[in-house]
């Protein structure tokens, strides 16, 4: 049944490199019970290189990732989301579009890579660093059942298990 998957939308201000992870993550670890989308409010458009290429090495399928913006899921035509994950303190304090389908918000702070590592080794490592925690965080998100929970439930199970 349709509404037993659960639609999450995750968000980062630039939508390059954290919420697309996560994205894509959600997408290959969630299977069946979850819809995996990515935006940000501010995007870059373009998913940064370091990230794609962390992906792929991890084995994850990269071509239908692209940066966007959050107003992509704010007309009446846009998929249904059930709750909007934002990756970034900054994020919680804009302005969120107005979104048909009555999200649920909740806040799951992963520190963005900043650049400020010495050496490009240095600067992959942190991308690994932040795809390993990101993906324990979706292995404990795909380990809930969620199925059946919507609104106020969700945003409570969301944020228990925040990281």
């Amino acid at each position: 049944m349709a509404n037993d998957v659960v639609n999450l939308l995750f968000v980062s201000a630039g939508n390059s490199s954290r919420s697309i992870m996560a994205e894509a993550l959600l997408e290959k670890l969630g299977r069946t019970g979850f819809k995996a989308y990515s935006a940000g409010s501010t995007p870059v458009g373009n998913v940064n290189a370091l990230t794609l290429e962390t992906l792929k090495q991890t084995g994850y399928d990269t071509s239908t990732l692209r940066s966007k913006s959050w107003n992509e899921f704010a007309t009446i035509q846009a998929p249904r989301v059930d709750a909007v994950i934002t990756l970034d303190d900054g994020q919680i304090n804009d302005r969120f579009p107005i979104w048909f389908s009555d999200p649920v918000v909740v806040r799951w702070n992963f520190a963005k890579v900043d650049g400020t590592q010495t050496d490009a080794t240095e600067l992959q490592y942190a991308y690994r660093r932040l795809f390993g925690e990101m993906e324990q965080q979706i292995l404990r998100l795909t380990g809930q059942d969620l199925a059946k929970i919507r609104g106020s439930d969700l945003k409570s199970r969301l944020k228990q298990i925040a990281p």
